[in-house]
């Protein structure tokens, strides 16, 4: 006797109806290569319209892209194929299916970002140090790593102690980005040496709060550790290490920064 209950039927109804949205990430290849993969399945909806993301991914080449440029990532139809493109021209919201497309052309999704690295054309990275490879779609932590500072300053107002320590990475606009240092600082006799995160260049206001050590003497050292998070514009960001000493004397430290982005 067959089971008549319309809760099942409602159910496999519903299910079929609804075709899946994005089943996909944007993942790094190698420096001239992203690939969009399939991930939990494999369709990806453009204006309605369902395809099939191959096993092997979709391609795009860094042919034509430039350095330190920020491209948004689209899927699009190429003839009835499934193709990716990266262009300057930013999202807006697809009325027949809710997700991001290229403005102006509503056969596209977005699927990621990329900021492009040096050399003629561009290249494509994704390192602890620099996150610039970030899917839309199927989201997950990236560990964030700079290099160690080791370095002696003896600046009076904030600035950059080392362009080596800096992490780059590019914001959704959406999810958190988690940003932290650790490490230690020492200074001068009876000196304060002030250390914090500096984003974007900024060195007035440093991110989350400065770190204060008072050394008594010049020997003396202090841990330095703490993060953060916080939503940023969607956009290319950079952090560093800051820091100053109050009035004379050297400080010493050896901090990196850390933390994670979603993408």
């Amino acid at each position: 006797m067959g089971d008549s209950s319309t809760k099942i039927a409602t159910t496999a109804f519903v299910a079929a109806s609804i075709p899946p949205l994005a089943q996909c990430r944007l993942v790094y290849s190698s420096s001239a290569q992203i690939v969009l993969e399939p991930c939990n399945g494999n369709q990806i909806n453009l204006d309605g319209t369902s395809y099939t993301i191959p096993s092997s991914g979709i391609t795009l080449a860094n042919t034509g892209l430039t350095a330190a440029t920020l491209y948004y990532v689209y899927a699009y139809d190429n003839a009835g194929t499934l193709a990716l493109q990266a262009s300057t021209t930013g999202h807006s919201v697809n009325t027949t299916t809710g997700l991001p497309q290229m403005t102006g052309t509503a056969a596209t999704v977005l699927v990621g970002w990329v900021y492009m690295g040096p050399g003629t054309p561009g290249t494509f990275v994704d390192t602890a140090a620099s996150r610039t490879v970030v899917s839309y779609f199927n989201r997950r932590n990236r560990e964030l790593i700079g290099a160690n500072t080791a370095s002696g300053i003896t600046n009076t107002s904030y600035a950059e102690v080392t362009s080596a320590a800096r992490v780059q990475f590019i914001s959704t606009g959406d999810d958190a980005v988690t940003l932290g240092l650790a490490g230690y600082i020492g200074g001068a006799t009876n000196q304060n040496s002030y250390v914090g995160i500096g984003i974007d260049g900024a060195t007035t206001n440093p991110f989350p709060a400065e770190f204060i050590y008072f050394s008594v003497t010049s020997a003396s050292i202090a841990p330095v550790g703490g993060s953060v998070s916080t939503t940023l514009a969607e956009q290319w960001h950079y952090a560093t290490v800051i820091g100053k000493v109050q009035t004379s004397g050297t400080t010493s430290m050896e901090c990196c920064l850390c933390g994670f982005i979603r993408g």
